[in-house]
């Protein structure tokens, strides 16, 4: 299960990655696409 330690040693840290997906939906595609929708929804969701 991917987790936040897991997106930092990826060097993707959580927050710079919850901060580009909330102000730049233009992104949410790519990001869907780079990492997959279960991981970006994994990664929106962690600290909330």
């Amino acid at each position: 299960m991917w987790d936040e330690a897991t997106y930092q040693a990826s060097m993707t840290p959580v927050s710079l990655f919850q901060d580009v997906y909330e102000h730049r939906p233009d992104q949410h595609d790519d990001l869907e696409e780079l990492y997959s929708p279960d991981v970006v929804e994994r990664a929106t969701d962690v600290g909330n």
